[in-house]
């Protein structure tokens, strides 16, 4: 089993951690990039937890670590923006009008953010050597 994955824990814990930052600060509104710059940074450490558990769990080489993990993060945030669409877009007049443009724009700021979490778990998990 190993050590506590604490580099685990850590990068679980931000995620959420940093959106209720954003919104008890009230920065979702107050500055117009910042749900862009949050695509982008959440979607780090939410695909570095999953590379990790991958990692830590099995021997892929390391392509295939990267494909997995940049598909987790890409599954996961289309499923989040068309959660987002049921939610949010469909029912409010004003949101609909943008949504589109919104919703591409959060795609691919978060595939930007889930190819940076996938490289940095493979330079961190080729650095880190197992103990026999």
């Amino acid at each position: 089993a190993g050590p506590y994955p604490y580099h685990i824990d850590f990068c679980i814990s931000l995620v959420p951690a940093m959106d209720m930052l954003g919104n008890t600060i009230d920065f979702y509104d107050k500055i117009t990039w910042w749900d862009d710059l949050m695509h982008v940074v959440g979607m780090v450490p939410w695909v570095m937890f999953f590379g990790f558990i991958l990692a830590r769990m099995t021997r892929y080489n390391k392509r295939l670590l990267f494909m997995l993990t940049v598909g987790f993060g890409s599954t996961t945030n289309i499923i989040w923006e068309l959660l987002e669409y049921m939610i949010f877009l469909r029912t409010s007049p004003t949101e609909f009008a943008t949504g589109y443009n919104d919703t591409m724009g959060d795609m691919l700021l978060s595939l930007i953010g889930s190819f940076t979490g996938a490289l940095l778990v493979i330079i961190i998990s080729s650095k880190a050597k197992p103990k026999k």
